[in-house]
C-alpha cells in the first residue's frame, strides 16, 4: 500500500518504485500523548498484525514501523525467544566451561556487569583491581541481550482516528513529488 503511492523511476531500462524516498513522522506528532498510546507487543506480534489488530489493514504496518523508527523490522522489531537465542549464539558463540558462570537458563557465561542500570563490560578494566565494580550483579550475553529486546516490546500506536489525515497526507505527499524526506504532519480530526 505505501509503495504504491511512490513514483516509477527508470533503472537499468526497467520501471521500478521509487524507494529513495523517506518518510518521517514529525517530532511534536511522535511525543504528543494526545496523538499515540503506548502498546506492549507480545513475543507472536509483527508489524502487520498490530496494523491490522489496530487500524484493520495489515497494510499500515508502515505507520507502526514510522511512530517507533523503526528502520530494518528484521533486527529493530523484537525477536523471538528461539530467534534471541540463535541471534546472541551468533553474536557471542556457544559457551565453554571455561567461560565462568551461566545464567539461570545456562546459556551464557557472565560477561557484563550492572550497577544501577547500567551495564559494564566484564574485562580487567570493570573495576579498580580488574574484579566486578562494587555492589554490582552478574549478567549473562543472554540476559543483556533478552533485556536490550523486551525494551523493544513498548511501543507507540497512533491513534486510529488519525488514519484518515494520513492518507491524505500521503496523497498530498504523492503529488507534491519529487522530494526526497517527507514530512507527516497528522492534525488531529
Amino acid at each position: 500500500m505505501l509503495f504504491s503511492k511512490f513514483p516509477d523511476i527508470t533503472y537499468n531500462n526497467q520501471k521500478i518504485k521509487d524507494l529513495s524516498i523517506a518518510l518521517i513522522v514529525r517530532p511534536e506528532i511522535k511525543n504528543n500523548k494526545d496523538l499515540f498510546f503506548w502498546y506492549n507487543l507480545e513475543e507472536w506480534e509483527s508489524p502487520e498484525s498490530v496494523a491490522f489488530d489496530f487500524y484493520g489493514n495489515s497494510a499500515y504496518n508502515f505507520i507502526i514501523l514510522l511512530m517507533n523508527d523503526i528502520v530494518d523490522p528484521f533486527f529493530d522489531w523484537p525477536l523471538s525467544r528461539s530467534e534471541l537465542v540463535d541471534f546472541a549464539i551468533s553474536k557471542y558463540g556457544l559457551p565453554t566451561i571455561t567461560d565462568g558462570k551461566y545464567d539461570s537458563n545456562g546459556y551464557f557465561s557472565v560477561k557484563f556487569w550492572r550497577k544501577d542500570g547500567i551495564h559494564y563490560p566484564n574485562s580487567p578494566n570493570s573495576g579498580l583491581d580488574g574484579s566486578a565494580p562494587p555492589m554490582s550483579e552478574a549478567v549473562s550475553h543472554f540476559q543483556f541481550e533478552e533485556e536490550k529486546n523486551n525494551a523493544r516490546r513498548r511501543i507507540k500506536i497512533l491513534h486510529p482516528g488519525l488514519l484518515g489525515n494520513l492518507r491524505e497526507e500521503l496523497d498530498a505527499l504523492n503529488r507534491a513529488y519529487p522530494v526526497s524526506t517527507h514530512e507527516l504532519r497528522v492534525a488531529p480530526l
